[in-house]
């Protein structure tokens, strides 16, 4: 008999410890997918939700999956929502984690991002380079290594307003 997936996801969230008052948020949420790649050692869990969560519970959520397994496995978080709507306060929030737990970003880049509160416009996160030197560095470092943030269905970009 197998176990369905808002089980399974109930399961999950008891074992992680969730609290009462996070709880309410993973309404309806279940499991989605296991995918378990032994040669890496990685568990890569894909979440459903309603809603977004906030970012403190997702950081959470996300610190208990990892801790929880970190000594059978490295642990990948995929989750998606069926509403995608997402006020600017959210993904700020979500963006200024990003900043926090982006290790790849090079010092120079990093303070420019750090340093300044992005514009939030429609589907993008928008910052303001110093110069059009660094607006055309960012840009083609950007385009070459693809990376995207997607938070609340927001695209991050860097713009030349100088």
């Amino acid at each position: 008999m197998d176990i369905s997936k808002k089980k399974k996801m109930d399961v999950l969230l008891k074992q992680l410890e969730i609290s009462e008052e996070q709880l309410p948020y993973f309404a309806n949420s279940y499991l989605k997918k296991l995918e378990i790649f032994k040669q890496s050692k990685t568990w890569h869990f894909h979440i459903y939700t309603n809603q977004i969560l906030p970012c403190e519970v997702y950081q959470v959520f996300k610190h208990r999956l990892q801790t929880s397994f970190a000594q059978i496995a490295t642990i990948e978080l995929t989750i998606e929502t069926a509403n995608k709507a997402c006020d600017e306060q959210v993904t700020l929030k979500y963006w200024q984690h990003f900043i926090q737990s982006f290790s790849q970003m090079s010092p120079a880049y990093k303070d420019m991002v750090q340093s300044q509160t992005p514009k939030v416009n429609g589907n993008n996160i928008m910052l303001t380079a110093r110069n059009e030197a660094e607006s055309k560095a960012v840009k083609k470092k950007d385009s070459r290594s693809h990376l995207k943030l997607f938070v609340c269905n927001q695209v991050y970009r860097f713009f030349s307003c100088n």
